[in-house]
Order: C-alpha cells, then structure tokens, then sequence
C-alpha cells in the first residue's frame, strides 16, 4: 500500500512570510515536518501555523560556537528517521546546515527555493551559501520566469532543474489586522528594509510633482536604512518615517493605512512587499524590473512603469490617488487574484508536482492524496 506524501522543511526566521504560508498549504496535502531553531519559539511564527505541521525545534547558538555542528547533526538524524521523500529548503538557513548536504545528497532528494538566485546584491555568506546549494541541489524553485532565465544562464548547470512556482499573498497577516484602522486617501506606501536597489531617492524625487496635485498626500517609509537618504528630502512634511525595524503589528497597520504600495526598485527578483500589499488588498506600482511585472497585471493589481524614473512614479501614483474607481477595481482584480491564481493550495499543489518531478528519476513510491492528483 502506498504510503502518503513525507516532507521535511528547514528553516530560519529568514523569508518566514513565504514559507509560513506554503507550509500552511502543504500541511493539507501531505505529512509535514517542520524544522525550526528554537529562538522561534519567543517569536509569533509558531501562532501562524497550523496544527497538521509537525515542529521539531533545534539548539541554535552563537555564531561559531562549536555546538551548532552538534545540533545539526541531530537533525539529520532525525531525517533519517523520518525518511523524507524530499527535503525542502523554503528560506533562511540556519548555520551549520550547509556540513550535512552530503549526507542530505547521499539518501534524499534536495530542493532549495531561491530567493535571489543569482549573487548580485547578498551578503558574501549568504552568496556562499548558495554556490553550496547549488552544488548538492536536486532542483531549485523561483517565483518567475524572467528569474528562472537569469539563474538558467548563471549558474549553466544542466542537471539541475529549475521549477517556477509563484508567491502567494501572505494571507497569514489577516490574523493581525485592526479593525478600527481605515485607509488614508493621500497615503502612499514603501516598506521593506531601505537599500540602493529599491530605489528611494526617485520617490524622494517624486514627491514634489505629487504633492502639488494630491490633497492629504504623505509618503509613509517604513523600514530600516532610510537615514541616508533623508537629506534629499525638500518637504519632510510630506513624509512619515519609521526608519526602524517594524513589527508584525505595525505592519498591519501601515499596510491598512495605505491607499497604494510603491517598489520603485531599479534590480529585483522579486519582492514579498507586493504578497503582503495583495493581502490587504492594496493596489502596487512597481518597476519594469526582475520577475516584478509577472506579479502585477498592468492596470489590473497596479501598475507597471519604467525604472528610475521620478517622472513615471510621479504620474503613477497621481493616476491612483485621484482615481478611487480604478483602485476599487484593482482590489477586485487583486481579490480574485488572491482567491484564485495566488490562492496558496493551487500554489502548494504546485510545489507538490515539482517533488514528484524532483524524485521520479529515483523511482519513489509517492502518494499525495486525491487533493494532489485533482491537480496533476
């Protein structure tokens, strides 16, 4: 007899938005054991998630602290013990985890979810990282098209299989949400940690062409790393900073707030900001940039303009904010998006294909009950 579908899922507090919501969803469809450091605990990620998951939590120490090795290794042995049809890397390693790979190789299919699969703008760990990865994976999971050529031609390894599998709005949030907070009419978001490539100065730069035409305008920054680019500011009364860290709370709150979310990036593969936008059902504009247009159906979610250009965003944003008709309309659209083309058990039906894809050369013995092969 067919035995049902077992998955294991490492990670860290890293990209938790995107792998609490496909746990979630693959918790429904097959066995899920979800490995986890156990400073997570102190966090709000273990209330996100559903009871059909099976936590296992692990001792994470400091950085060099010769007692990681020890606990990962007792998560491979744990593995072992479960004997996973796939291991599934969703985001955020924990350290150490790249000394068990081969082992990993040896016994079990490895897929990892490259988030940035091509070391342009990470850290130097986190591009050594990937190379590791790259070296031990059975197959690599990205969220568009337009990244999965980048990384095709990047990396040039023809044994590795690169999947394309969406984001889904980050519906996890809808727990948080406040009911007595209302959307501001002239409120313009850009959240997210404030980096070069995101492109703040052509929003600074933006502002006094918006501000001119939009009664009540204010651009809300929230996101640490916006210090550096305050001196460009010529009209600070048109800006609310949170030039911090911003809990899940305040996020809720900001996102309930705004009328429209701005990604006026000038690089990107992709960007949770639009998932967690499309949970509150909020209208995007982003850049012609990465896998970012493949998220946003121009004049349907948003609207899709041409990078680093302060004119375009100006006229953006300014399209939205005097039209009400038009954002509820994007709503609607974003919606059904969400319900329907994002909705994350298609997603995790999915990512379910790509596991069997990932193991048929071995010859498993799969069984993903009747919500799976409804799908394939």
């Amino acid at each position: 007899m067919k035995s049902k579908m077992q998955i294991v899922y490492v990670c860290s507090s890293g990209a938790h938005e995107y792998w609490i919501n496909l746990a979630n969803a693959i918790s429904k469809k097959c066995n899920l054991h979800l490995f986890l450091p156990d400073s997570i605990r102190k966090t709000k990620i273990p209330q996100y998630l559903e009871e059909a998951i099976t936590i296992h939590y692990f001792k994470k120490f400091k950085f060099y602290d010769i007692r990681n090795m020890i606990s990962i290794l007792r998560v491979y042995k744990k593995i072992v013990e479960l004997s996973p049809n796939v291991i599934h890397l969703p985001g955020g390693i924990p350290f150490g985890l790249p000394i068990i790979y081969p082992l990993i190789k040896l016994r079990f299919p490895l897929v990892i979810t490259a988030h940035e699969p091509v070391p342009k703008t990470i850290p130097l760990y986190d591009m050594l990282l990937l190379k590791i990865q790259m070296i031990f994976a059975d197959a690599m999971i990205v969220a568009g098209e337009a990244i999965k050529k980048e990384a095709m031609l990047y990396w040039k390894n023809k044994k590795l299989k690169i999947f394309v599998v969406p984001f889904g709005a980050f519906i996890h949030y809808n727990k948080l949400r406040k009911p007595n907070v209302n959307e501001e009419e002239g409120a313009v978001l850009f959240f997210g940690a404030i980096t070069p490539h995101k492109g703040p100065e052509y929003l600074i730069e933006a502002e006094p062409l918006v501000s001119r035409k939009i009664q009540d305008f204010k651009i809300i920054v929230a996101g640490k790393g916006f210090g550096r680019y305050k001196q460009l500011i010529r009209e600070p009364e048109f800006f609310e900073i949170h030039d911090r860290y911003v809990s899940d709370q305040e996020l809720c709150e900001l996102f309930q707030r705004a009328s429209v979310v701005v990604l006026p990036y000038v690089s990107s593969f992709q960007s949770g900001v639009i998932f967690t936008a499309y949970a509150f059902l909020k209208p995007v504009i982003v850049t012609n940039v990465g896998s970012l247009p493949e998220s946003v159906s121009h004049l349907e979610t948003g609207l899709v303009i041409k990078p680093r250009s302060a004119r375009a965003l100006s006229k953006a944003i300014i399209t939205l904010l005097e039209n009400k008709e038009l954002r509820n309309k994007m709503k609607e659209n974003i919606y059904r998006k969400v319900t329907q083309e994002y909705s994350w058990d298609g997603i995790a039906s999915m990512m379910l294909k790509t596991y069997c894809k990932t193991v048929k050369s071995e010859g498993s013995d799969l069984h993903v009950d009747s919500a799976f092969k409804k799908h394939a």
